[in-house]
């Protein structure tokens, strides 16, 4: 689906801005008065999805069709926006489903009626809400952030998280679980697989062979 900031160009944009091929900044209304902005002001987590809504004009704003969340690889996810931002994507998600709502109405979605895609990110919402009360570490989600900087060899990054989008939160944990053995048994990054390789060859569940030292063991103590 793909998400449109709702009249971009009268808002976001000004004289200067339409001469910029690529903004370093976006103007944005200071108004505080209006019906939206109120609706916003008024909801539970309105920090949150005030915050988000900055972030994700600010994503837009560097699309190559300012205002609409598409960029040549295809339309911008709310998994995409966290992973640019650094924000967590549940604040995405909630944004969007109130953003979208007719009496706030800040962004368009052109793919599904606005009721669809609230309960599509209701849904979602709540099954991130039941994974972050599991409660231990080995039960959260295995964030690409997180595999890539443990893994430590850097080739091919976007398509390794284009792979990595649609493994399993259950494969993310075994990833998590197994990752650490495999590079203490290849402490040189260049003998370790490329990333998209070890994503693809599902190379977590491989039986990892641990070298064995080159000194013989004591076999017991002399004593003078």
């Amino acid at each position: 689906m793909t998400y449109k900031i709702k009249d971009w160009d009268d808002k976001y944009e000004n004289a200067h801005s339409r001469k910029v091929n690529n903004a370093a900044w976006l103007p944005i209304p200071n108004k505080h008065d209006g019906k939206g902005f109120r609706r916003v002001a008024a909801m539970k987590n309105k920090v949150e999805i005030f915050a988000a809504w900055v972030l994700i004009l600010q994503i837009a704003s560097k699309m190559p069709e300012r205002g609409v969340l598409a960029d040549e690889d295809g339309d911008i996810t709310t998994e995409d926006m966290a992973f640019m931002t650094g924000f967590p994507q549940k604040i995405f998600d909630e944004a969007i489903s109130a953003l979208i709502n007719p009496k706030i109405a800040w962004l368009e979605c052109d793919s599904m009626t606005v009721e669809q895609y609230s309960t599509a990110v209701e849904r979602n919402v709540a099954e991130q809400n039941r994974t972050e009360q599991k409660g231990t570490e080995d039960n959260t989600v295995f964030s690409f952030d997180d595999f890539w900087l443990l893994y430590d060899k850097k080739t091919g990054k976007q398509d390794a998280l284009k792979k990595y989008k649609r493994i399993s939160e259950e494969d993310r944990t075994q990833i998590k679980s197994t990752l650490p053995a495999y590079i203490r048994a290849t402490p040189d990054s260049k003998y370790r697989k490329n990333p998209l390789t070890y994503l693809n060859g599902r190379h977590w569940e491989d039986e990892i062979a641990v070298k064995k030292s080159d000194s013989p063991e004591p076999v017991g103590t002399m004593t003078f």
